[in-house]
């Protein structure tokens, strides 16, 4: 089964990262998204995040803490909580329609008023009211 892994992002303000994909995205396009992908050869799950999260956002992440692992399309897809910092480094967006950083309660009241759902969203979710 292919690996895949997510982040829930975290800044030192306490806020958290959204990606929204583009409409040229495999699966949930033109959603909002945590940002991951798949595992490179001989690559650990850790290392895959860090190079995600650098590819997409240009932000270096650290303090990686898991948090779960879920089965999504045959992929068998981890989650990690991790801290990037905003005033130190500044977001680009590497890939996708945007990226934003969201106050916890703003999150919150924005993945309950999705049109949508996803185990992402609902996994970021279940983060946030349960940390």
């Amino acid at each position: 089964m292919k690996r895949g892994v997510a982040g829930i992002i975290e800044n030192y303000d306490g806020n958290f990262l959204l990606h929204m994909r583009d409409k040229k995205a495999p699966t949930m396009k033109n959603q909002w998204c945590l940002v991951g992908g798949s595992l490179e050869d001989n690559e650990d799950i850790e290392q895959a995040l860090i190079r995600e999260i650098k590819e997409e956002t240009a932000l270096e992440a650290h303090n990686l803490s898991f948090v779960q692992t879920f089965i999504f399309n045959n992929k068998n897809i981890t989650i990690y909580h991790c801290y990037v910092d905003t005033r130190k480094q500044k977001m680009l967006i590497g890939e996708g329609e945007k990226l934003h950083f969201f106050k916890p309660t703003e999150l919150s009241m924005l993945i309950e008023k999705l049109p949508y759902k996803n185990q992402y969203l609902d996994l970021m979710l279940f983060f946030l009211k349960n940390r």
